[in-house]
């Protein structure tokens, strides 16, 4: 026995209307929606037309007749929300560009970014204020902060390293009308050459974990060569080491 036809007329009713509504939602930026409508049969050349700002896209039915039914729509829908919420979604950190060096990024170019251990301060340097300089970035408060006699005026100073807890700095500097390895310690405020007697070049410095070795390039003895120097002090080595015997040592025992 069949519902009354009130009752049937206005269940389609309302069955036209979701289905109208879900077309609208999957759509999302319709521009044009032409339709005729006889018993819920759509016939139409162009029932969704929608652009965005690179392409242009359009979904369109054939002169036949069909029906539209929310078994089709209701799962297409559901797949795209899916879709949507199931990418990898990182948390970008870089503030905006500012005409002031009060930020990480100015209108000016930033180089040679360098993280601490614990990724809390990022070291870097750039040509903000029209001279090439280091910068410290405080990533947990969002700020730079102060370096009080690590740049020297109308001098180059570039190639930034961080020790593990944020504490030394080394970096390049022409400080000597050459290019030098210098140690900043934030803590005394001092700051330390290490390479003032080398002859040649210097470049690409790198700090152990607690500020004790530094290794560099160089090419004091005509071709690129690794550096590496020992600061002394009472700080422990950055690493345990793995044995007690020399690097000569370990390698004439593995020889068979």
């Amino acid at each position: 026995m069949l519902p009354p036809r009130k009752y049937r007329q206005k269940h389609q009713g309302l069955k036209f209307f979701l289905e109208c509504i879900l077309v609208i939602i999957i759509s999302r930026q319709a521009r044009r929606l032409r339709y005729s409508c006889s018993k819920f049969i759509f016939r139409s050349t162009g029932i969704l037309s929608a652009s965005d700002e690179q392409h242009t896209w359009r979904i369109f039915f054939s002169e036949k007749r069909f029906k539209v039914s929310a078994k089709f729509f209701a799962p297409l829908a559901i797949f795209l929300l899916v879709l949507g919420s199931c990418r990898d979604r990182a948390t970008v950190l870089t503030p905006p560009p500012q005409n002031l060096g009060r930020t990480l990024n100015s209108l000016a170019a930033e180089y040679q970014p360098a993280l601490s251990y614990d990724g809390r301060y990022l070291v870097f340097s750039s040509d903000r204020r029209a001279q090439r300089q280091v910068y410290l970035y405080d990533i947990r408060r969002r700020q730079l902060l102060p370096l009080p006699g690590l740049n020297t005026p109308g001098r180059f100073v570039e190639q930034p390293a961080i020790s593990a807890d944020g504490r030394y700095i080394t970096y390049v500097s022409e400080q000597y009308g050459k290019p030098d390895v210098f140690v900043y310690d934030r803590q005394s405020l001092q700051t330390q050459v290490l390479t003032r007697d080398f002859k040649g070049e210097v470049r690409h410095p790198t700090i152990s974990g607690n500020g004790r070795i530094i290794a560099f390039e160089s090419n004091r003895t005509g071709q690129w060569d690794i550096e590496i120097i020992d600061r002394g002090g009472a700080a422990p080595p950055a690493l345990p080491p793995t044995n007690s015997g020399s690097f000569e040592e370990e390698e004439s025992n593995s020889e068979p």
